[in-house]
């Protein structure tokens, strides 16, 4: 057996990012959740940092005649349980991985106290250190299981090449824009768009030319609409967005916009820029109407243009 099939030993270096500790990633995860509950986050750091602060008087020996006061054992029981829910809080919007590292910083500045304090009673509070730790590692699983359920949630809802949205989330989208077209009667309008000539891309260079070419448009379309439109890819080369609060003659100038931002639109393949036009049908939306109904409607607007030769846009009626 030569050393080649014997077992690979790893010998690269433990840093922090190979144990998945990024410090910028937490950074940027502690400042969302900051700025998402500001006086909750600022508001519980205090506390816990006073609480600390008061806390170590206890493990002071110059200070222990104050620490016969009543109002004591209060201050560490509260410190303790405003810490867990900090710790829980971080776990479960920042990363699971500091709430568990909070976890053990707890356990740590306990100990000095728990020894000193409590000698005669610590296998029970041994026992409560071990339930704090299961209680810790309880937080990180359970923010752990909820990134898995916002990672399937993600990839149930988006198409995989191009990270748009997908024809069944759009279709959920659509049906919820209905219902708010027809409740507050505010204008809206479905674009469905097809790409011409792109089986050519795919059959002369091949589906990784083609693939290419779909994330370029989910470009376009992303920079092209606002955060309140959706945009998404339905299958193949066809790709569909809402359009809130928009007009038709709206909805149709934003068509126009992307139509000629497609013909600007070059990937470079190889020693070849490749191109490609739209085919674009618009319904407007303004009262009760169905998805199935919106999408036929648009998808024979498209194949109007289609028939002309492609590379533009066509409008239809409200549909009712």
């Amino acid at each position: 057996m030569t050393a080649a099939d014997g077992p690979q030993i790893d010998t690269e270096p433990l840093t922090p990012s190979r144990l998945g500790l990024r410090p910028a990633e937490w950074l940027r995860r502690i400042r969302a959740a900051v700025l998402a509950y500001p006086r909750l986050a600022a508001g519980m750091l205090l506390a816990v940092t006073v609480l600390s602060f008061a806390d170590l008087v206890e493990i002071i020996p110059a200070l222990e005649p104050v620490t016969h006061h009543a109002w004591f054992p209060f201050i560490h029981a509260t410190h303790i349980v405003l810490s867990m829910i900090l710790l829980l809080y971080i776990g479960h919007r920042v990363e699971p991985a500091l709430g568990l590292l909070g976890v053990g910083w707890l356990l740590i500045v306990l100990a000095p106290y728990i020894v000193m304090r409590h000698r005669e009673e610590l296998p029970e509070i041994v026992r409560l250190l071990a339930m704090m730790g299961a209680m810790g590692f309880a937080i990180y699983l359970s923010a752990v299981r909820k990134q898995l359920q916002d990672v399937l949630h993600e990839l149930a809802i988006r198409d995989p090449v191009t990270g748009l949205l997908n024809r069944r989330q759009f279709e959920r989208e659509l049906a919820r824009q209905i219902l708010v077209a027809e409740r507050y009667r505010i204008p809206a309008a479905v674009v469905y768009l097809d790409l011409d000539k792109f089986k050519a891309v795919n059959d002369s260079l091949g589906h990784q030319a083609g693939d290419r070419l779909l994330i370029g448009i989910a470009e376009i379309l992303k920079q092209n609409v606002r955060a309140t439109d959706v945009a998404a890819r339905l299958g193949g080369d066809e790709f569909a967005l809402i359009l809130t609060y928009t007009s038709l003659d709206e909805a149709k100038t934003v068509a126009e916009r992307l139509a000629q931002a497609f013909r600007e639109h070059h990937v470079s393949i190889g020693d070849q820029l490749v191109a490609t036009t739209g085919s674009f049908g618009v319904v407007g939306i303004d009262r009760k109407s169905s998805v199935s109904a919106l999408m036929v409607a648009a998808d024979l607007a498209m194949y109007a243009v289609k028939n002309r030769g492609g590379n533009g846009v066509s409008l239809v009626p409200l549909i009712a």
